[in-house]
Order: C-alpha cells, then sequence, then structure tokens
C-alpha cells in the first residue's frame, strides 16, 4: 500500500498542502506494516524462537536503512551551491517500496499454494 503512495503521489505533488496529504497517508499505509512484522513472526515461530527472529528481521532492516542514506545523497546531490533536486529520490523509493511489494505478493502466493488472498 505504500508503494503505490510514495510512487506516483509524492512525485506529482507540487505543493506543500500535497507533501502533507501525501506524508500522512504514507505514515498510514506504511504504519500497520512495521508494526505487525513482529506479530507475524510471532504466529508463525514455536515460542522459544521468537526473540530470535524479530531480531533477525530486524538485522536485515537495519542494513537496508543503512544503505539508504548514502544512495539518497547520491542520488538527491545539491552539494557545493547546487539545488537538491529530489524527483529521482521521489522515483527510487517508490520503485524500491514497489518492488519490495511484488516481492511479498509472490512470497505470500508461495507460502499458500497461490492463494494470495488467503488468511492463514
Amino acid at each position: 500500500m505504500s508503494g503505490p503512495v510514495a510512487f506516483p503521489f509524492w512525485y506529482l505533488s507540487t505543493s506543500a498542502a500535497g507533501v502533507i496529504v501525501v506524508a500522512a497517508t504514507y505514515g498510514f499505509a506504511s504504519g500497520g506494516v512495521l508494526a505487525m512484522y513482529p506479530a507475524l513472526i510471532a504466529h508463525i515461530s514455536p515460542v522459544r524462537e521468537i526473540g530470535t527472529r524479530v531480531g533477525a528481521v530486524g538485522a536485515t532492516i537495519a542494513f537496508g536503512a543503512l544503505a539508504s542514506l548514502p544512495i539518497a545523497g547520491a542520488i538527491v546531490g545539491g552539494d557545493e551551491g547546487n539545488a537538491a533536486n529530489y524527483n529521482g529520490m521521489q522515483i527510487y523509493a517508490g520503485v524500491v517500496m514497489m518492488a519490495g511489494s511484488v516481492i511479498a505478493v509472490i512470497a505470500k502466493g508461495k507460502a499458500t499454494g497461490g492463494k494470495i488472498l488467503a488468511r492463514e
């Protein structure tokens, strides 16, 4: 849900009000995902392994967060008196989030035997 919000709408918003609406919508869409992964891990894990698995997922997320800042800085630019251009960063963020969504749907399909909307 956050990929479709960030990709077209953030890129197309040209005013401060538009950016605020996109930020609020993105926060609503992505907040659930960030809050759900520990519960989902607890649902599929034995009790003795929950902490280890949540820690492993957190460490994996940390590598992505650590790598994203230098990539963002290189895409945005804006050093030595040049104006920063966020269009490339908006496109990059949207593409990466959409790719993550596609990977999540593929993983869900493989785990449920092709039933993407299945609850278990």
